[in-house]
């Protein structure tokens, strides 16, 4: 237990980060006209709760069990999306299948082999690179690139979430001119596992993987950055010492 309120105490700059994400998200619901604020709300106390579900198990040396919960989750939602009005070949489902497990496997050995203040910079760098696109492209983003995967997503919100993402990453940790390139690279692989899962719930012509989280959908709705960041850096890392050690 001296561990881990040692490890929370070290990285107190990650929560306070995250803290001041939420705040600004929270004001931004509140002064923003819509009638969709009920729902807003719901998705904002859900996720709120997500994330220091996630920091709690990151802390406690838990994620790994975390990470395994979400593959096998994601896994099943990928092999039982279906939609009788729009069916999808079997071999491609097969594809998707076998990449997720491909990812699975990197995440699991990142979220239990990888150092917990790394973990815990890294989780807050998605975090804050979903929060802070999501909030830009609902303020100003106007250049849409890829309506057809995913209608909300603008080059804006993008770019404003990668330099957020990457500056927070860059304030949290040391960083090395090689950490310089993998903290550059987690807005971009962010963005790729998130237009990845829509790309193939479009091809279902199904909106969310599930209900298991409310205001969110399935597993995979809410983790496919964080599943695809978590591999990326854990087989990034794999080859990096294979090449210079």
């Amino acid at each position: 237990m001296t561990q881990v309120i040692g490890d929370v105490l070290i990285r107190w700059d990650v929560l306070l980060l995250v803290w001041s994400l939420f705040g600004l998200s929270a004001l931004l619901i509140a002064f923003r006209p819509s009638d969709d604020k009920p729902l807003m709300w719901k998705k904002y106390f859900v996720y709120l709760l997500i994330v220091h579900i996630v920091f709690t198990c990151i802390a406690l040396h838990w994620f790994g069990i975390l990470a395994t919960v979400i593959f096998v989750g994601a896994a099943e939602e990928v092999w039982g999306l279906k939609n009788p009005e729009k069916k999808v070949a079997a071999w491609k489902r097969i594809i998707a299948l076998l990449f997720v497990c491909f990812l699975g496997f990197g995440f699991i050995f990142f979220a239990a082999k990888g150092p917990v203040s790394s973990v815990w910079s890294i989780y807050a760098s998605v975090v804050i690179f979903d929060g802070i696109s999501q909030l830009a492209g609902q303020t100003f983003g106007r250049t849409r690139f890829a309506p057809k995967i995913s209608p909300n997503k603008t080059l804006e919100g993008f770019i404003t979430g990668w330099l957020f993402s990457f500056g927070a990453l860059f304030l949290l940790e040391d960083m090395e001119k090689t950490d310089i390139i993998f903290g550059a690279c987690i807005g971009p692989v962010a963005l790729l596992g998130d237009l990845l899962a829509s790309y193939y719930k479009r091809l279902h012509g199904i909106k969310d993987y599930g209900n298991w989280i409310p205001g969110h959908g399935g597993i995979l709705d809410r983790f496919d950055s964080l599943l695809m960041v978590g591999a990326v850096v854990f087989y990034a890392g794999m080859v990096w010492l294979m090449i210079y050690i």
